[in-house]
C-alpha cells in the first residue's frame, strides 16, 4: 500500500509530465542568488546567521543534493549564507538558507515563503526538464505570481 505522500508525488510528477508534454512552459528565467536576497531583504528584517551550524546547513544542501550540486559553477565551492526573519507569521522565527554560489535556497518552518521564493526564483533550462520541478514552479507561480507577490509580470 502506497502512501498519500508517495500517492501525490506521482501526481505532481504526472501533472509536469502532461505541461512538459503540452508545451505550456516559460522561457528560462532562474534568477541569480544576489536577486532572491535582494527580493527577500525589500520585504523583511532579515537577520543574518554566523554560526558554523547555519552555514553548514545551507552548504551541505548543496553539496549532499546532487541535483543541487549541478547547479554549482564548475570548479566553485558552496558560498552559504543564513538567515533568521523574527516574527514571521508566528513566535518563531523562519530559517532561511541560501547558496550565493548556486542560487539554491530553502527555507525552513514557512512553506509559504519558500513557495513564494520559489515562484521568485523561476527555471533554468536544465529545471524545464524536470517535472516536479516544473510542477511546483507553475503551482506556485499560479498562487503568488512571477514576482511572489501574487502579480505576474507583462512584457
Amino acid at each position: 500500500m502506497r502512501s498519500r505522500r508517495e500517492v501525490n508525488l506521482r501526481k505532481a510528477v504526472r501533472r509536469g509530465r502532461a505541461l512538459i508534454a503540452g508545451g505550456n512552459l516559460p522561457a528560462p528565467n532562474r534568477k541569480t542568488a544576489a536577486e532572491l536576497l535582494a527580493w527577500l531583504q525589500d520585504r523583511y528584517h532579515l537577520l543574518p546567521l554566523q554560526s558554523k551550524r547555519a552555514l553548514a546547513v545551507a552548504r551541505d544542501n548543496v553539496l549532499f543534493n546532487p541535483p543541487l550540486r549541478e547547479k554549482l559553477p564548475p570548479g566553485e565551492k558552496p558560498r552559504p549564507a543564513a538567515f533568521a526573519i523574527p516574527g514571521f507569521g508566528g513566535k518563531w522565527p523562519v530559517y532561511v538558507f541560501i547558496d550565493l554560489a548556486s542560487g539554491c535556497f530553502s527555507v525552513e518552518d514557512n512553506a509559504e515563503l519558500r513557495d513564494r521564493l520559489t515562484a521568485v526564483q523561476g527555471l533554468d533550462a536544465d529545471d524545464l526538464r524536470n517535472p516536479w520541478m516544473v510542477y511546483n514552479y507553475m503551482r506556485c507561480k499560479k498562487l503568488y505570481g512571477e514576482d511572489g507577490d501574487g502579480h505576474t509580470a507583462r512584457p
